[in-house]
C-alpha cells in the first residue's frame, strides 16, 4: 500500500525557497505580486492574507489555514496560486460540485488576470471535487463504460435480504436499512485502507457507537459483545455486513457515490499525483478523503494547502472526521495561519457569533447591524411584507418540515418564495411515488396513506440513530405538504412540490428581496444573504442530538445561521 504523503521537514536552509519548485519566481519579488494582485482586485491584502501568501511564496511546507467564517478563505486559496511556480502541477479540490463550477470560473478568471498582471501563465490547475477525482482513477482503471448508480448499495443489501440461503432469512428484511448505513459509514472511515482502519468487530461496533448507528435490535434486545445471550445473532450479522461489504467492493460495472472515494483508495488506484493540492472545506472530510488526498501529492517535493474553520464542522452525522481540521494538521504537519478577521458580518452579528467562536473579529470599519428576537413565530409575517425589496431575505432552519409550512402559509399571505432544497425536492418526489405504489395500504385517501406510510417507514428507520433526522425530516416534509391541501392528489401535491421548490424569474430579474429563498443551515454554508431570519430555534440543538460530538456540532449549526447575515439577523422565538 502506498505510504501517505507527510512532511518530512524544511530545507537544509532554514527559509530558503527551494530552486526546483520557485526557481522560475526568483525574478519576481513578493511584493511585486501583492501589488499585482491588489491591482487587478482593487482592494488590499490583509495582513493575515499577506503572512499566509508570505509562507506559501517562500517556503514548501504543508498549509492549513484556520479560517472564520465570511474571511475570504476560499479567495484566499485563490490567492495561493499567484505565488507558486508556473510549471509546477495543482489540483483544487471542493466540497461539492457547485462549489467546484465557482471555483472553476473563477481559476479561470485569476489565469487571465495573472497573465495581465504578471505577464506569465498561471501553473496548470485542475478543479475537482474528491469524488470526481476519484471516478477519474476509477475510470481509467476500469473503462469509462461503468454507470454511476446510487442504489448499488440498497440494491446489494435487498438481493441479501430475500436470499434465503443464507440461514437468517428470518432477521435480514430487518437488517437491511442498518447494512446500506452502516456500509456507507464504514467506506468514510477508510474501513480495511490503513493498518489503524482493519475491518474488525471491534471497529465496524466502535464506528456504529461512535456516529449513531448503535447496532440493530434483535427479539426487542440491543446486542452486541456486552449481550452475549446474543452472540449468535450477533456473529450472524456480522458475516452477512462482512458478505455485503465484498460485494460492494467487487461489483464494479456501476458505482455508487460512496465508491467513488472510497474504491480506489481501498483498491489502491494509481491517483494523478500533483506539486501542490489546495482543498477546500477542510473540516467537513472524512477519514478515505484525507487518504485520497495523501496519495494525490507528489511524494517528492509536494506539498498541501488545507483551509477550513473547524467551529463550521457540521456533517458528522454523514461520517465526516469531527474532529478534521486537526487530524490534516497532525498528519501532514502542517504550518497553521490564521484567518480571524470576518469581513462579512456587521458588528453586533459578529458580537452574537462570538459567544460560539470568541476568536471572530469584525472587519475595520464595519457597520453596527441589526439583530432583533421576536417572542411569537407568527412576527415573521409582518417583517415579511415590511421587508425592504432593495435586499436579499434567506430564512433558516434545523430542519426542512417547518420551512415546508412556513413557504405554504407565504404563498397563501402572497410572499412570493421558494425552499432552496434540490435533494429534499428529489427525496419528496421519490416518496410520493413510492406511497403511490405501497399496494399493501389499503386506504385509497391520500392523507390516509401518507400516515400509514409515514408510521410504517419510521419503524424501519428506527435503528439507524442521528441519521434518522435526515429521514425523518424527508418524511415530515412530504406529510407537512400534503395536510395543508384540501383534496391532495399525487398530480396536485406532485406540481406543489414542483411550485415550492422552484425559483420564479424574479431571482434573476427585478430587486434582490422579490423574492424570499428557505433552506436549511446544512443547506446554505457557504452562503449569505443580507437578511437572515431564523425559525425554529428551539431545534438547535436537535432534541436527537444527545453525544458529545452532536451536541458540539448542532453550535457549529447556530454558528452558521448567525454567520449568513450581511446586514440584520432576525430570531423567531416558537416557544
Amino acid at each position: 500500500m502506498q505510504t501517505p504523503f507527510v512532511w518530512s521537514g524544511p530545507p537544509a536552509e532554514a527559509g530558503a525557497v527551494e530552486p526546483s519548485r520557485l526557481g522560475e519566481q526568483e525574478a519576481e519579488t513578493f511584493d511585486s505580486i501583492v501589488h499585482a494582485i491588489e491591482k487587478k482586485r482593487n482592494f488590499p491584502l490583509s495582513p493575515e492574507q499577506r503572512d499566509i501568501c508570505r509562507f506559501v511564496h517562500e517556503h514548501r511546507e504543508n498549509v492549513l489555514i484556520d479560517s472564520v467564517a465570511g474571511s475570504g478563505k476560499t479567495s484566499t486559496l485563490l490567492m495561493c496560486l499567484w505565488f507558486i511556480a508556473p510549471s509546477a502541477k495543482v489540483l483544487l479540490l471542493s466540497f461539492n460540485k457547485t462549489v467546484q463550477t465557482t471555483l472553476d470560473r473563477e481559476v479561470r478568471r485569476a489565469s487571465m488576470q495573472m497573465a495581465t498582471g504578471l505577464g506569465r501563465e498561471m501553473p496548470a490547475c485542475s478543479t475537482f471535487t474528491c469524488h470526481s477525482h476519484g471516478l477519474t482513477a476509477l475510470r481509467r482503471a476500469f473503462g469509462t463504460q461503468n454507470t454511476v448508480a446510487d442504489n448499488k448499495y440498497q440494491a446489494i443489501t435487498t438481493a441479501i435480504s430475500q436470499d434465503t440461503s443464507r440461514g437468517v432469512e428470518a432477521n435480514l428484511k430487518k437488517w437491511k436499512w442498518h447494512m446500506q448505513a452502516m456500509l456507507k459509514l464504514l467506506m468514510n472511515l477508510a474501513v480495511d485502507c490503513t493498518p489503524s482502519t482493519a475491518w474488525s468487530e471491534d471497529f465496524v461496533v466502535a464506528a456504529g457507537e461512535r456516529y449513531g448507528i448503535p447496532m440493530p435490535q434483535v427479539n426487542g434486545s440491543s446486542y452486541g459483545r456486552a449481550a452475549k445471550r446474543e452472540e449468535e445473532t450477533f456473529d450472524d450479522y456480522m458475516r452477512v455486513l462482512y458478505q455485503a461489504y465484498r460485494i460492494c467492493c467487487e461489483r464494479r460495472s456501476n458505482f455508487d457515490f460512496t465508491d467513488m472515494v472510497y474504491l480506489p483508495v481501498r483498491l489502491g488506484l494509481p491517483l494523478i499525483q500533483y506539486d501542490v493540492v489546495l482543498i477546500d472545506e477542510s473540516q467537513d472530510l472524512n477519514a478515505v478523503q484525507i487518504e485520497l488526498i495523501a496519495r494525490s501529492v507528489e511524494p517528492e517535493g509536494g506539498r498541501v494547502i488545507f483551509v477550513g474553520d473547524k467551529n463550521q464542522a457540521i456533517y458528522g452525522f454523514r461520517g465526516a472526521d469531527t474532529h478534521a481540521i486537526e487530524t490534516v494538521t497532525r498528519h501532514f504537519q502542517a504550518r497553521q495561519f490564521p484567518l480571524h478577521t470576518c469581513w462579512r458580518c456587521p458588528k453586533k452579528v459578529i458580537a452574537a457569533a462570538q459567544d460560539i467562536v470568541p476568536h471572530i473579529r469584525a472587519r475595520p470599519g464595519a457597520v453596527a447591524g441589526i439583530t432583533e428576537k421576536y417572542a411569537y413565530e407568527n412576527a415573521i409575517f409582518k417583517k415579511m411584507r415590511q421587508r425592504s425589496r432593495q435586499h436579499s431575505h434567506l430564512v433558516l432552519c434545523r430542519t426542512n418540515a417547518p420551512l415546508i409550512q412556513l413557504a405554504v402559509e407565504l404563498v397563501v399571505e402572497q410572499v412570493e418564495c421558494y425552499v432552496s432544497a434540490d435533494a429534499l425536492r428529489d427525496a419528496m418526489l421519490k416518496l410520493l411515488e413510492q406511497i403511490t405504489n405501497a399496494h399493501w395500504i389499503k386506504v385509497r385517501a391520500l392523507k390516509e396513506r401518507m400516515d400509514r406510510y409515514r408510521t410504517w417507514k419510521k419503524a424501519h428507520l428506527e435503528e439507524l440513530g442521528e441519521q434518522l433526522i435526515e429521514k425523518n425530516d424527508q418524511l415530515d416534509s412530504l406529510q407537512t405538504l400534503i395536510k395543508s391541501m384540501r383534496n391532495p392528489t399525487v398530480l396536485g401535491v406532485r406540481e406543489k412540490i414542483e411550485a415550492l421548490f422552484s425559483p420564479s424569474s424574479a431571482v434573476t430579474a427585478g430587486h434582490p428581496g422579490d423574492v424570499v429563498r428557505l433552506s436549511t443551515i446544512h443547506q446554505c454554508k457557504g452562503q449569505e444573504e443580507d437578511v437572515i431570519y431564523v425559525i425554529k430555534p428551539s431545534l438547535l440543538p436537535h432534541p436527537a442530538s444527545k453525544s458529545g460530538w452532536e451536541l458540539e456540532q448542532e453550535d457549529h449549526l447556530k454558528y452558521v445561521a448567525i454567520t449568513r447575515a450581511k446586514r440584520e439577523l432576525h430570531w423567531f422565538c416558537d416557544e
